[in-house]
């Protein structure tokens, strides 16, 4: 039998969720399928399994238990469910119920596949899980050398639709990010999956998924409605919270050899804080690297079409993070403001701390007398004034980049730091003005939203107004030369807590 779930939070509107396809995990954090962001319940507190085919629930050890028709269970033992059961943990009551046949319809999926020098092809997904790879045997068969022979698949979840990398030797994209293998990524209608050479995009007519409930903590922002995974690796490039008018005034800049279009943009104003530029080290010891006011060339029309077009902006002097914020340091603050969530806590202290919200960050830097950098002071800080590749030159060195040791699937958010060294540890990846780490380890938040630069042709794709936020720098799964450059953008829900993702802060 498909129960559906009625969830009661005290003082939130109550939510239903369908159990068609367990199991379902129930927790505190965004990694899970049901989130239940109340202090008294566990980062992973429970989960709804299928016990013989019936659906059934376990405590997962959680620290303050879970009660079904007011009996305490015993944890670690799944106990069969009935409709009309109730489930309390803390004060929130889920109720279990039969779900109606049509609220446990499996969403429609279409996808659109392009591939070089072939007609565009259309094929709907009729069953999950939606397998792609190379050979026959699969659901959607490639045929290209570089895919894997199983390479990613699709899954109907309580989240909605998501993709899921299978460990592929080339790795997935998802809107140009590399995604993280073995872990699943929420899809949206129009999302585009790269496979090799080829670009699906996603069409989703109707997506049942779970919700996530409006939570009664204060985090600064409102949480968002769907539940995600902890990290959107359909995350892509960004920028935004500026307004520009382009002035169509060409100039030449010698870039890596050559010489390139720039369009200079003389109204083009980005995000900056109140208060003059700060240098030496902030309130939590963080040394800060004064950058001074001028021009710089921003952009490329060399790297993706988000990153175009090439233009010159000028910024006042500001003052910026030497490398990006430490477990240490947010841990301090993290337990006086009683911060909620799985971020790397149990790492080393001294690396960058990872699986904060935009929130979190936000609020880390107001607390210590700064602020988010915008996407435009990022890239200065890491390219300088003279538009180089690179944030030490224009040729291409893996030495100077951290890519970590990726254990994906072997790690929980809490202690994913792991993969990464210290911060500062990699000297001879510096920028000209000395801001560290810049090119590889975690990706870094910025304040801007994403959206296409000021003058940009079509991406080829809508972009969302204000539904993700830039993030910048970072490592990329296979090395790749191109997606550490300075100019390479990148895009994350500003809710989800991601495992590759930390930030630094800017005065």
């Amino acid at each position: 039998m498909t129960f559906s779930a009625r969830i009661s939070v005290p003082g939130s509107p109550t939510e239903t969720v369908t159990l068609d396809r367990p199991p379902y995990s129930v927790g505190r954090t965004p990694d899970n399928a049901i989130v239940l962001p109340h202090p008294t319940v566990s980062s992973r507190h429970g989960e709804f399994v299928s016990l013989g085919g019936a659906i059934a629930f376990v405590d997962r050890g959680s620290r303050n238990g879970t009660r079904l028709n007011g009996v305490p269970l015993q944890p670690h033992v799944p106990v069969p469910l009935a409709p009309g059961d109730r489930l309390q943990i803390g004060p929130i009551v889920i109720e279990l119920a039969p779900a109606s046949a049509a609220v446990a319809a499996q969403p429609r999926v279409r996808l659109e596949v392009r591939t070089p020098g072939a007609a565009i092809r259309e094929t709907e997904v009729a069953a999950f899980p939606f397998r792609i790879g190379r050979v026959a045997d699969n659901d959607l068969p490639l045929g290209d050398p570089i895919v894997s022979s199983h390479h990613g698949e699709l899954r109907d979840t309580a989240r909605g639709v998501v993709y899921v990398d299978l460990g592929s030797r080339n790795g997935s994209r998802i809107n140009g990010v590399p995604v993280v293998p073995h872990v699943e990524t929420l899809l949206h209608d129009g999302d585009r999956v790269r496979v090799g050479d080829a670009e699906i995009v996603v069409h989703l007519a109707a997506t049942p998924h779970a919700r996530e409930l409006p939570s009664t903590i204060p985090r600064g922002i409102p949480h968002e409605q769907i539940a995600t995974p902890p990290r959107r690796r359909g995350a892509g490039r960004a920028i935004a919270a500026m307004t520009a008018t382009v002035v169509g005034l060409c100039v030449c800049a010698c870039l890596a050899g050559g010489f390139t279009a720039v369009l200079l943009t003389t109204d083009w104003t980005p995000i900056t804080a109140p208060g003059g530029p700060r240098s030496g080290a902030g309130r939590d010891g963080m040394p800060q690297v004064r950058i001074p006011a001028g021009s710089f060339t921003m952009g490329s029309d060399t790297g993706e079409p988000d990153e175009a077009p090439v233009r010159v902006v000028e910024l006042p002097a500001y003052s910026i993070d030497r490398t990006k914020v430490t477990v240490e340091m947010f841990s301090r603050w993290a337990e006086n403001a009683r911060v909620q969530g799985a971020w790397s806590r149990d790492a080393d202290p001294k690396s960058p701390v990872v699986g904060v919200t935009y929130a979190d960050a936000e609020n880390y830097c107001k607390a210590h007398g700064r602020r988010l950098p915008t996407e435009a002071e990022w890239e200065k800080a890491a390219r300088s004034d003279d538009g180089r590749i690179y944030p030490w030159g224009n040729n291409w060195d893996p030495s100077r980049v951290d890519f970590g040791s990726f254990k994906f699937s072997a790690y929980p958010i809490a202690t994913f730091g792991k993969v990464w060294g210290p911060v500062g540890a990699n000297q001879q990846g510096a920028s000209v003005y000395g801001v560290l780490d810049v090119a590889g380890g975690p990706r870094e938040w910025v304040a801007d939203w994403y959206a296409p630069y000021p003058g940009a042709e079509s991406l080829g794709f809508e972009v969302p107004k204000e539904r993700f936020r830039v993030t910048r720098g970072g490592f990329r799964i296979n090395n790749y030369s191109r997606d550490v450059r300075t100019t390479a953008r990148g895009w994350q829900s500003p809710n989800e807590a991601s495992p590759d993702l930390g930030f630094r802060c800017a005065s």
